[in-house]
């Protein structure tokens, strides 16, 4: 059984596999992002016909290759992004029995903590962390057992592969096949980010996931409890309370101490840090008032309004505005996340590459292609790393917004041309 249509599986996880060895032998993927961008193209497309085929493919090679591609990525260093080194020294800094959202990493108070192997490669060292409480004790716990980035790696994996777990679970529920999963465990964004670069995100998304799965499940205490977990490991997700509240006849007013769970939680999370004394926010502010990346829709409403935080606020607005209409809707929780966490994508002045994790679940339950192929192609944006790496000049190019943007739009315009025109032809 787990060799039946065993040439399709071998092929395609084969090739996969192929190109995180690759990756695997580059190493630093920052310095040879050309290289980088071939074979996680190869990767892509046999990702995309691996999705057209997954019907052939069991699911207990899908958890095998997905094992795999996950150990072999583990073994990179991570050379794209250099958050992982933040959250290893916000780990030592919380061991040490100091509120992280203090003080800076270059501040003097903190000089007995540096050392040759985090320090120097903290980015923005002059600002205190924004990380949540909850992202803060996986920080503290990693730091404790490992202390290493690989062990902060290891960790990430395990949550990864947990989400890949609890997407297996959703799918039963949703009695739909568990061959999907193959959209979320394969997707070489994901291997990249997850064990590639060690990406925090994973903990939020996989504590988000985990309450929906109790929310249909019917397990209300836990469904709010770690819904609240996935506020404090990043806030995204406090958009998921309507939608959760308009759909569930149990909680609201005749469970209302469930309801106030959640505020009980986030509070409870932050006491730590409360008897630590100062600050609970860190530089969040600075970031969400300042940050900009990839988002072309924010550069042109910066560039016609002549100023960056009233454009902040209009995408802020409008992205509250989707929250409402659909939260109001008849959209059940699962498709829900999926259009919130498409109009984020589109309205956040800030997207990193990995921020797409935050989609990529729900694509599990609502596949579309054209946003599949989006979060195939947002890796372009580390084209910025070809110069910086060489000049140190952070300069975004327009054409890889071209490419990011256009293949999204075109794709949906397409489908929807096509629905239009011949989808009354099907029978």
């Amino acid at each position: 059984m787990f060799l039946k249509g065993w040439p399709i599986p071998l092929l395609l996880g084969g090739i996969i596999e192929l190109c995180m060895v690759g990756m695997l032998v580059l190493n630093d993927l920052g310095a040879h992002i050309p290289t980088f961008f071939l074979l996680y193209g190869i990767a892509g497309l046999a990702y995309c016909i691996g999705i057209w085929q997954q019907d052939k493919i069991s699911v207990p090679v899908i958890l095998f290759f997905a094992l795999l591609f996950r150990a072999t990525m583990l073994c990179t260093d991570p050379s794209l992004s250099d958050d992982i080194f933040r959250y290893l020294w916000d780990g030592r800094v919380f061991t040490a029995g100091i509120n992280p959202y203090l003080y800076p990493p270059e501040s003097e108070f903190l000089i007995f903590l540096r050392d040759l192997t985090i320090y120097p490669h903290i980015n923005h060292p002059q600002l205190p962390t924004i990380y949540p409480p909850v992202a803060q004790f996986f920080f503290f716990i990693a730091y404790a057992l490992f202390g290493s980035i690989w062990g902060l790696k290891l960790l990430v994996v395990i949550v990864d592969l947990i989400l890949g777990w609890v997407l297996l679970k959703l799918l039963d529920l949703e009695k739909r096949s568990r061959k999907a999963v193959l959209v979320y465990l394969w997707h070489p964004l994901v291997i990249v980010e997850g064990a590639g670069s060690g990406h925090m995100d994973f903990l939020g998304v996989m504590i988000l996931m985990l309450a929906l799965w109790a929310w249909y499940s019917k397990r209300d205490l836990w469904a709010i409890t770690s819904l609240a977990g996935a506020v404090l490991a990043k806030f995204l997700p406090v958009v998921f309370i309507p939608v959760l509240v308009r759909w569930s006849d149990r909680w609201f007013p005749l469970n209302w101490k469930t309801f106030f769970l959640l505020p009980l939680v986030c509070f409870v999370g932050y006491v730590p840090f409360v008897v630590m004394e100062g600050p609970l926010w860190g530089s969040l502010g600075i970031y969400v008032a300042n940050w900009e990346f990839n988002s072309p829709l924010f550069w042109v409403l910066r560039t016609v309004l002549d100023d960056g935080l009233l454009a902040r606020k209009v995408l802020g607005g409008l992205f509250l505005c989707v929250v409402c209409v659909v939260g109001l809707g008849r959209f059940s929780p699962i498709r829900f996340g999926f259009m919130v966490m498409a109009c984020f994508v589109l309205l956040t002045p800030t997207l990193h590459p990995w921020y797409l994790v935050w989609l990529i679940p729900f694509l599990v339950f609502c596949p579309n292609n054209a946003w599949i192929a989006f979060s195939l192609v947002v890796v372009l944006a580390y084209e910025v790393l070809i110069d910086f790496r060489v000049l140190g000049i952070w300069q975004e190019s327009k054409w890889v917004w071209g490419i990011e943007f256009g293949t999204l739009f075109s794709m949906l315009l397409g489908t929807s041309i096509y629905w239009r025109f011949f989808g009354a032809c099907k029978s």
